[in-house]
């Protein structure tokens, strides 16, 4: 009796023994067969850069990593964590390059209370392959506290395209609907606005956010000297019979006859051309504050900078798209890779540009953009690269007071002696003094009017007149060269804002002054 009660209990255990076994065999060999997501550090792509190479790939222990279950083939570029369906779970909606395609892949992923993971809800395929020109992010678009799905970059044609995404409620599983899709030639932004306290207490509902896109006017047919450049801007409001985003406005924005006479010079579909042209640091024409807002482009190094109040932010020059009235750019920051901003500038005259800059760093944007507006190009470079050492304020003293009477490009007189200047300007007379001095590398005047007339700036940048000579060449077939010619009879005089180390060109009236008697002489000898 005993032995058989051994054998049962000996049998149980093997039985307990062999099922523990089992099951470990299969949960190690799911474990050793389940996919671990790979993390990629975005790079700038273009034609030859669409792939991801092994190198791409960083080690699991970096921040980014995700829950949603990927297959053998997916790679892991970038994680989002939301409330997606409403069920105030958070969710993750995470982008992925698939082996068999150049085009990234958004996967939402729905948090499953029950078995304590996240359900592959749906997959989105875009039409973007460039990395560094995507971004994705979820916002309340329509005021209703629900979150969308939206999505941009540029296609491989360097088309720009937006689509929006929202979760509804349909049965047990839901369904993924397409409540906005946009594509131009141009700029795609979300025109977000103020919302109520009400509706940042979940009291009430919000206004729905606007979307914007410019475009090519393609009715142009010909862009010269004699007509405008267009561009064409539309409006899409949130529909909510057909809940989903129509075209509620639409406005043709006509450029002036002098941005077509210069667009034919340098836009001749070659993105270079345009971006030699942008080359330099630009100024804002109108500043909300004190301190004045530059845009620095340099195309040879893929920069662009944005200074401000003493601060700067680098940015790489990552996507160049020309169109009729101008050119579009994606800039990336060259320190947080998910700070993008993209760029539509508009020709609107010499050296004068329209800009309007549009920010995706996952945040409200309100609708003033203190970057947005008109900037000149400056007519002389700061301090960003190397320059020959300038003339100075003595030199240019020693000139202005020789005892001859000089003439700007209208025939008006103006007159320096000691430290009074006399400005006859049509019937007006503006007399005061002057004084001269050297700001950083710069010459400058200083002018306080006695009669406070304000046909004088406060403050002007010198700068003599200079032209390129050529050099005859005493060797055949030897390499043309030039010769920086200075002509002293005639003076530039920019007007600027001053600082304690340098000075920036700001609004006025350019004078060129030019000395009498070389009028004169010019005069005759014609």
């Amino acid at each position: 009796m005993k032995s058989k009660k051994s054998v049962i209990v000996f049998s149980c255990i093997a039985g307990i023994l062999f099922i523990f076994i089992l099951v470990n065999f299969i949960f190690f060999r799911n474990r050793s067969n389940s996919v671990r997501p790979k993390v990629i550090t975005p790079i700038s792509s273009d034609s030859q850069n669409n792939k991801l190479s092994d190198n791409d790939v960083v080690s699991e222990e970096a921040s980014i990593t995700t829950f949603v279950p990927l297959h053998s083939t997916e790679t892991l570029i970038n994680t989002l964590n939301v409330d997606f369906d409403g069920d105030s779970l958070d969710d993750q909606i995470v982008a992925v390059h698939k082996a068999d395609s150049p085009f990234i892949f958004l996967i939402v992923g729905l948090y499953n209370s029950e078995s304590n993971s996240y359900d592959r809800f749906a997959e989105i395929s875009t039409e973007i392959a460039k990395i560094r020109t995507f971004s994705y992010s979820a916002i309340d678009m329509t005021g209703t506290h629900k979150t969308a799905l939206v999505y941009q970059g540029v296609k491989s044609n360097s088309d720009s395209v937006m689509k929006i995404y929202q979760y509804e409620k349909k049965g047990k599983r839901g369904e993924l609907l397409p409540i906005g899709d946009f594509s131009s030639d141009g700029t795609i932004f979300i025109q977000q606005t103020e919302r109520s306290e009400a509706y940042e207490l979940s009291q009430a509902k919000g206004a729905s956010y606007k979307v914007w896109v410019y475009s090519s006017d393609k009715t142009e047919e010909n862009v010269d000297s004699t007509s405008g450049v267009s561009q064409i801007q539309t409006e899409y409001s949130w529909n909510e019979e057909e809940q989903k985003y129509t075209q509620s406005k639409q406005f043709r924005i006509t450029g002036s006859r002098l941005a077509a006479k210069e667009l034919a010079r340098i836009q001749n579909g070659n993105v270079d051309t345009f971006a030699e042209y942008l080359n330099g640091l630009w100024y804002k024409t109108a500043n909300a504050g004190s301190e004045p807002r530059y845009i620095y482009f340099n195309y040879a190094t893929k920069e662009v900078i944005f200074l401000s109040d003493g601060a700067e932010g680098v940015y790489s020059w990552e996507e160049s798209n020309l169109r009729r009235s101008g050119i579009y750019l994606t800039v990336v920051n060259s320190i947080i890779s998910s700070m993008k901003r993209r760029f539509d500038i508009m020709l609107t005259g010499v050296n004068e540009v329209y800009v309007h800059v549009r920010d995706n760093i996952g945040m409200v944007i309100k609708e003033t953009n203190q970057w947005d507006g008109t900037y000149k190009k400056m007519s002389f470079q700061t301090t960003f690269i190397d320059e020959k050492k300038a003339s100075s304020g003595e030199e240019f003293l020693k000139e202005l007071t020789s005892g001859e009477p000089w003439v700007d490009s209208e025939g008006n007189k103006i007159s320096f002696n000691k430290n009074e200047y006399i400005y006859e300007y049509s019937d007006k007379k503006d007399v005061g003094m002057y004084i001269s001095q050297q700001v950083g590398s710069y010459a400058v005047m200083q002018f306080r009017s006695d009669e406070n007339s304000g046909l004088l700036n406060d403050a002007y940048s010198m700068k003599f007149e200079t032209t390129e000579v050529p050099v005859k060449q005493t060797r055949k077939n030897a390499k043309p060269k030039t010769k920086t010619v200075v002509n002293k009879n005639i003076i530039h005089f920019t007007p600027v804002n001053l600082s304690p180390d340098t000075c920036y060109v700001t609004e006025g009236r350019i004078l060129t002054l030019q000395r009498e008697s070389s009028l004169d002489t010019k005069s005759k000898a014609q």
